[in-house]
């Protein structure tokens, strides 16, 4: 049987990262399968009208949180929350499932009692007797996952984005996040894995009170990132959207007519 870069049903281990695992889509189309080895816990980041769906008679926990793959998405907004998740699962912790927003309309502080995040979707149950095991994928397991995979690693292990993405590609090789996310992983880097501080102000009754705000760091690529999205770009951006879209369809094609032929 020959073998190809985005070969069907490739999972990867993290082996810096015991429970962590990487695939493209096509394993977690399967989830009985997903449970007889030993996962308990799929995270897809790919658009829900294409994310796999629970079967509820499988014991297997389904999020679901659409991160598109292209240069200008804002992942910083979603990477602490997502590897928040991840960890939080692996160390067994009954974990509420949840995507870091990083709107500045919705970072407040205590004295308002919000934390700045926002409810996704759980679908499906675990056993919580199983040992947890996780598994991250997209479409090809390259860019979108394997950019949660480098988080995931530079920030459990101190490391920067450079050693974090060569210790995820000797798991698996074509890790490859897209140039946009490499950047932001670096600012993510910058900022010591948060683009969130505290600081403190004065409360409307007296006294002293804790505010959640964004770093500048973060605040400044934002503000660039509004400079390339102009007008004149959102088209080039769409179009190439477009591109990527019908290229993902494509491979999808290629995949159901190579498992077809293997049924058969």
């Amino acid at each position: 049987m020959s073998h190809h870069i985005w070969a069907r049903n490739s999972i990867n281990a993290i082996p810096d990262i015991p429970g962590l695992h990487i695939s493209d889509l096509m394993p977690a189309l399967e989830p009985a399968s997903l449970k007889s080895q030993g996962f308990t816990h799929v995270l897809s980041l790919i658009d829900a009208q294409n994310a796999p769906k629970p079967d509820p008679a499988v014991d297997v926990v389904y999020e679901n949180i659409a991160i598109e793959d292209y240069d200008l998405v804002d992942l910083l907004e979603h990477i602490e929350g997502l590897c928040d998740w991840v960890e939080g699962v692996l160390a067994g912790k009954e974990v509420r499932a949840t995507a870091v927003s990083a709107r500045p309309e919705d970072v407040v502080g205590e004295e308002q009692g919000s934390t700045g995040e926002e409810d996704v979707k759980v679908e499906g149950k675990v056993e919580t007797a199983r040992e947890p095991r996780v598994l991250v994928h997209c479409f090809q397991g390259v860019s979108r996952s394997g950019s949660v995979v480098v988080a995931l690693l530079m920030r459990r292990l101190g490391l920067s984005f450079d050693e974090a993405l060569e210790r995820a590609r000797e798991s698996r090789p074509i890790i490859m996040p897209n140039p946009g996310f490499a950047d932001q992983l670096r600012v993510w880097e910058e900022v010591g894995f948060s683009i969130y501080e505290e600081r403190e102000k004065e409360g409307e009754e007296g006294g002293k009170v804790k505010e959640r705000v964004l770093k500048k760091r973060y605040t400044e690529w934002k503000e660039n990132r509004g400079v390339l999205m102009s007008r004149s770009e959102e088209e080039g951006v769409r179009a190439t959207r477009r591109g990527v879209a019908a290229l993902a369809a494509r491979i999808g094609a290629l995949r159901m007519e190579e498992k077809d032929g293997d049924e058969k």
